[in-house]
């Protein structure tokens, strides 16, 4: 699915989840790719095709991630909410993408309450962290607005030769 053929307007209605297959990964790599959306990656640049292809492929083969596409009454994919395994099955770091045009308007917070009830109905998952950007506030509010808190802060410095003493 083209990204342009995604609806672009405040989302109303009912979503549900599913199970990502390998049909997804164009949309997904598109979305992944949006300046509006890799700006508040950990890796905030676009990826090859080819590079995307083997990420989503190892993520469907591995039984500890549960990849969910958010899709509306048309069927319309509307993001992805991600949940792999950390250490012990109780445990997952949970990760979502909106589809650009719908940030904001309430989307992201039914994704991802859907997404941790689809976790604690079907897996051992009880215990679920989410890695946000300082400066991806819309994130941390969704977060927030769903239960999470925050535990701990990562501290980080780029190093320039300069710095050398």
């Amino acid at each position: 699915m083209d990204i342009d053929n995604v609806p672009k307007s405040p989302f109303e209605g009912a979503i549900s989840l599913k199970q990502a297959t390998l049909g997804d990964a164009g949309i997904v790599f598109a979305w992944r790719n949006h300046p509006d959306i890799y700006r508040y990656f950990f890796n905030p640049t676009p990826v090859l095709w080819e590079e995307h292809v083997a990420w989503f492929t190892r993520a469907l083969a591995n039984p500890g991630c549960h990849f969910l596409i958010a899709r509306d009454t048309n069927d319309h994919s509307l993001g992805v909410v991600r949940f792999e395994a950390q250490g012990d099955a109780g445990s997952a770091e949970v990760n979502i993408m909106v589809a650009p045009g719908f940030e904001g308007g309430g989307l992201g917070t039914r994704m991802l309450e859907l997404g941790v009830d689809w976790v604690a109905e079907r897996t051992p998952i009880r215990h679920v962290v989410a890695k946000v950007m300082e400066a991806n506030l819309g994130s941390r509010k969704l977060f927030e607005k769903v239960g999470f808190t925050t535990t701990y802060r990562v501290m980080e410095r780029t190093l320039d030769v300069t710095d050398v003493r």
